[in-house]
């Protein structure tokens, strides 16, 4: 049996495909809505995120159509 893999992505990466600044991303990884994973120890804010995770704030995201109700 294999295990998966997932690739890795950084703050930047994740940022440029959620079309979103580095920031933002920092910000909802802190607030829980973007699951990473730390890399370093201290006040450093060097993060991977998983492709998947990616993707799933995404679908998440994505806005409804005729907008707010």
């Amino acid at each position: 049996m294999t295990t998966p893999t997932h690739r890795l992505l950084t703050v930047a990466e994740a940022a440029k495909r959620l079309h979103l600044s580095n920031r933002a991303i920092i910000h909802r990884i802190h607030k829980g809505q973007i699951v990473a994973a730390k890399i370093g120890a201290g006040a450093t804010n060097a993060y991977v995120i998983t492709e998947e995770e990616v993707d799933r704030v995404a679908q998440t995201d994505r806005p409804t159509e005729g907008g707010a109700a």
